[in-house]
């Protein structure tokens, strides 16, 4: 009996080799190109979530900040400033310790310009021997080419402080990821999920994004209902440079809507300002940042 032996199949050419990694390389690259797009829809969705939960977390310690000025007893300074209309010296003292109480910057923290309330020391000892000069947060960050943010730190500060009626315990309330220590240095901040730092801002000044009211509506300033900072009396006087100086510009027939706004990093990870409303340095930040007054 004759025995054959089996035809052997002939080996890939190199066509054939150069298609099937083609292939592979196709199926990889939409692989991956999937894996980034569901990533980053994560990590937009979970920046929003900390975005608002903050923002409301923040509201709440506003209220409260509020409540409490309105018993406190008013500095004959600031009634000087408000042109001795206790009324008007109410809602800058009021003012006064809202940028106390929720800072924007280590400068808001470390010194008192004329007429502004002390910072808190309670604050100043978080910050410990905190030095602008030599501070790695006096560096320049690689990715936004700015100094530094540092409102993350002073949201921090901000949501740690007890006060009553505020329920909000920022370090067990927020998770390990959204809390970070960025330079060992006992300074912590808020951050969303691409470890970007909170901005915060607490009267971002003619925000059309917040459907602002007409000139003295009564909704233009939460803070100022009757609109006795922007009455003409008032504006052109020597306390109200001093209060803009200290607090935010003020103007007779203005349309604008006063209002804390904490912002996100969107996918570009970089925390600008909206260009139609707030200063910004580079507008194309902002594109896609994560405002609250976007998360109803």
């Amino acid at each position: 009996m004759m025995q054959t032996t089996p035809r052997r199949r002939p080996g890939l050419t190199l066509i054939e080799l150069l298609v099937i990694i083609g292939i592979i390389l196709i199926l990889a690259a939409l692989t991956t190109s999937a894996s980034i797009q569901v990533i980053s829809s994560q990590q937009q969705k979970n920046s929003e979530l900390t975005v608002k939960k903050v923002s409301e977390a923040v509201n709440q310690a506003w209220r409260a900040v509020i409540d409490q000025a309105k018993e406190e007893q008013v500095p004959a300074s600031v009634l000087s400033m408000a042109g001795n209309d206790p009324r008007r010296a109410r809602i800058i003292y009021i003012k006064l310790r809202l940028k106390q109480e929720f800072p924007m910057s280590f400068t808001d923290i470390t010194t008192q310009g004329p007429g502004d309330l002390p910072p808190l020391p309670a604050y100043q000892a978080a910050l410990g021997s905190y030095n602008p000069a030599t501070s790695p947060w006096a560096a320049v960050d690689p990715l936004t080419g700015q100094t530094r943010s540092q409102t993350g730190a002073c949201l921090y500060l901000s949501l740690k402080r007890n006060r009553r009626g505020v329920g909000f315990d920022v370090d067990t309330a927020l998770s390990s990821k959204e809390v970070a220590e960025p330079f060992s240095d006992r300074i912590k901040e808020i951050v969303d999920s691409r470890g970007r730092p909170l901005g915060f801002y607490r009267w971002p000044y003619g925000n059309t994004d917040l459907n602002p009211g007409g000139p003295q509506s009564g909704q233009n300033d939460p803070e100022d209902i009757e609109g006795l900072l922007t009455s003409p009396n008032w504006t052109g006087s020597s306390g109200a440079t001093t209060f803009q100086n200290l607090v935010h510009p003020v103007a007779a027939n203005s349309s604008y809507k006063l209002k804390p706004v904490v912002v996100g990093t969107g996918k570009n990870g970089k925390l600008g300002l909206n260009p139609n409303s707030m200063a910004v340095t580079n507008a194309n930040d902002a594109n896609d940042n994560i405002y609250s007054f976007d998360l109803r």
